[in-house]
């Protein structure tokens, strides 16, 4: 039980994300990311408010058809949210933090120019670097390239911190219902899914939690490099993405079809407004 509540090392848990996400393209046929299903969420709003979305060209690419619980990547994304929330809970680490005006400024401009790069670019860092790149997709390059010029030059005319918050001890009855809750939810969706979508459940799941337990941060592994030249958690993703680019190519040669996307000016631009975004709100 000790296990589950204390911290894992960085490097394994990047290289067991790489492995596992391999197995999900092999299961479910599609590659492991999260910023297309938040875009279809933010689809499903502008319908609820009334905005007409069927002649919007992004939406046609990406697909909205279906709810959350109908899509792949909605369940996956689901199980990821399980999986933190279980291992924030079992580590005691959840708690209400009151952020600065200052923080929260900097988390909104910084969350618009992330959430604007990773449209423009077709992903975030996870969707290039580690499961665009063992792809063989050609945007990915362009996309982790310039999403690495953005973070370079954030890290160093951007000023590395503002206020802190005040933090408080965060109550133990209160993680323990959170982690309880959270078992019981992934219990919940999985009595009523089936085949693929209960697969990508699991692997959300699991991708969560592994990446709760190490946090694993890509704009916190680069900015050891940049700011404080440390290189093991960037060497520990380049690794990663090796480990994961054997791994599909096997899955190619049995027969799998890659995920492959166009590339354009524009995949660089978005790389450098994610870059920029994530250090903004992040440092």
């Amino acid at each position: 039980m000790r296990i589950l509540m204390q911290k894992w090392a960085f490097a394994p848990c990047v290289w067991v994300l790489s492995v596992a996400s391999v197995f999900y393209f092999g299961v479910v046929g599609t590659y492991w990311a999260v910023t297309g299903e938040f875009t279809r969420w933010s689809g499903a709003l502008l319908g609820w408010l009334g905005v007409d979305t069927a002649h919007l060209g992004y939406f046609k690419i990406i697909g909205l058809k279906g709810s959350i619980l109908e899509r792949i990547d909605g369940v996956m994304v689901l199980g990821m949210f399980l999986g933190m929330l279980g291992a924030a809970g079992l580590a005691g680490r959840i708690g209400f933090n009151l952020p600065t005006k200052a923080q929260m400024g900097r988390a909104l401009f910084g969350g618009l120019l992330a959430g604007l790069g990773a449209r423009l670019g077709l992903g975030c860092n996870l969707a290039s670097f580690l499961t665009g790149i063992p792809q063989f997709s050609l945007h990915a390059w362009f996309f982790t390239l310039a999403t690495l010029l953005g973070m370079g030059l954030a890290f160093k005319h951007l000023p590395l911190s503002c206020s802190q918050v005040v933090r408080q001890k965060p109550p133990k009855i209160l993680n323990h219902a959170l982690a309880l809750c959270a078992f019981a939810g992934f219990m919940g969706l999985a009595w009523h899914l089936h085949h693929k979508l209960f697969y990508a459940l699991c692997f959300g799941a699991f991708f969560g939690f592994v990446i709760a337990k190490g946090q694993v941060c890509f704009t916190t592994a680069f900015r050891h490099l940049f700011v404080q030249r440390q290189s093991a958690q960037v060497v520990a993703l380049v690794w990663a993405m090796a480990v994961g680019s054997v791994g599909v190519f096997v899955y190619l040669q049995s027969g799998h079809s890659a995920k492959i996307m166009w590339a354009s000016p524009g995949i660089a631009l978005g790389g450098c407004s994610l870059g920029w975004g994530l250090c903004w709100q992040g440092v």
